[in-house]
């Protein structure tokens, strides 16, 4: 399996998001390198984008997160910590 990583422009930090198959995500990086800005993943619950936006910064303030690539999980690789949003987050 394999963990789509973030990175934010504006404080540096990185998380994890959609968890998906080996085959999705050669599928993904050939969308991506086509021009394509989200993989729609065959559960329909772990798409991926090529960037997010309204990440929320650990001191409050909102970025955009750059999609990195992916990282491979399971076995001795543990899963990288979900993206958990502050209490202060605006979830709607």
């Amino acid at each position: 399996m394999y963990q789509a990583v973030y990175k934010c422009r504006l404080c540096g930090a990185t998380h994890a998001d959609s968890l998906i198959s080996e085959d999705e995500a050669e599928k993904c990086l050939k969308m991506f390198e086509r021009g394509k800005m989200r993989y729609k993943s065959d559960s329909r619950r772990n798409d991926v984008y090529k960037y997010k936006g309204h990440y929320y910064c650990k001191d409050g303030s909102l970025g955009i997160a750059d999609f990195q690539g992916f990282k491979k999980v399971g076995g001795d690789n543990q899963c990288l910590k979900w993206f958990i949003y502050p209490p202060h987050a605006d979830r709607r």
